[in-house]
């Protein structure tokens, strides 16, 4: 599923305008009645150049990419999606929310900024998601793939069934994937990301209030960063 919350455009004037008045009031009260006609001219242009309208940064567009097979995996993914709608009142994100199965390699070159997510599978990401990486090499070739993905931000979040599952680890190989690639990547408020426990992923997803406070953090930090970016 693809939201498309474009952002507000521009404002139709800057500052600049502003100072711009300030120099053409002076221009007037400075001016002799000799110099009064050119001074006309000089003040004309200047306010046809503060005319210019004042682009702001434009919002950034994310893919969140994951795999999920309990629900506990796409539902953090969701509340990630959460914190990058809510991370900017101006600036709405473009966010492409992606079960890995239906991403593609467009997704990937589209994006400013990329949220992968993964259950934890003995310590590590789940192979889906490693094939989804692996597939940009075919997609890109090498290394064009670095020149592609060299731009984009990165972060990483997951679900484990255990306290000490290895979600860490699991984040890590998710950070690793990204900077082999020359992604700049982030963490959450933990070092590698967000991520939620789960005792029984057979019942519905219930994350505590930090590990949704955590998700959210980590998609907020993701927007910023790929707008800064993005808007170099």
């Amino acid at each position: 599923q693809t939201w498309n919350r474009p952002g507000t455009g521009h404002k139709p004037y800057s500052h600049r305008s502003q100072r711009v008045s300030i120099r053409i009031l002076h221009i007037f009260m400075t001016s002799s009645p000799l110099r009064l006609r050119g001074s006309i001219i000089s003040a004309l242009l200047l306010l046809l150049s503060s005319l210019e309208p004042a682009i702001a940064n434009k919002a950034p567009k994310i893919l969140i990419v994951y795999h999920s097979k309990t629900l506990w995996t796409e539902a953090l993914a969701r509340v990630v999606h959460n914190g990058i709608i809510e991370a900017d009142d101006e600036h709405i994100a473009d966010v492409r929310l992606r079960l890995v199965s239906n991403a593609t390699c467009n997704d990937a070159a589209w994006a400013d900024g990329i949220v992968a997510g993964s259950p934890v599978y003995f310590g590590s990401i789940s192979s889906e998601l490693k094939a989804y990486f692996e597939s940009f090499q075919d997609c890109f070739g090498w290394p064009t793939v670095k020149a592609v993905m060299g731009p984009k931000v990165g972060g990483a979040f997951c679900t484990g069934g255990q306290q000490a599952s290895g979600r860490d680890t699991t984040m890590l190989d998710i950070l690793t994937a990204f900077t082999s690639m020359g992604m700049t990547v982030t963490g959450g408020p933990t070092a590698f990301g967000a991520s939620a426990f789960h005792a029984d992923g057979s019942k519905a997803p219930n994350f505590t209030d930090e590990e949704v406070a955590n998700a959210k953090y980590l998609g907020k930090r993701v927007f910023h960063l790929s707008m800064a970016l993005s808007n170099k």
